[in-house]
């Protein structure tokens, strides 16, 4: 299970695009992200909605369904 402490760490080390930040950028993400938990089988975003930030799902999966109107 994911915590709070190691979160932004496995992030920076296991993404290439992350790499490419110094250490004041990672730190500024440390400093202002937040972890969230779903439950299996919750949205965690819906079609349509406007992205307040960065989206970074660090373990499980997210199916992306798109449907036709």
């Amino acid at each position: 299970m994911i915590n709070t402490l190691n979160a932004i760490d496995i992030l920076v080390n296991s993404n290439e695009a992350f790499h490419l930040l110094s250490p004041s950028e990672v730190d500024k993400v440390r400093d202002n992200h937040q972890l969230m938990f779903y439950e299996r089988g919750s949205s965690v975003f819906t079609e349509n909605e406007r992205p307040i930030g960065l989206l970074c799902l660090i373990e499980g999966k997210e199916p992306l369904i798109c449907k036709e109107v």
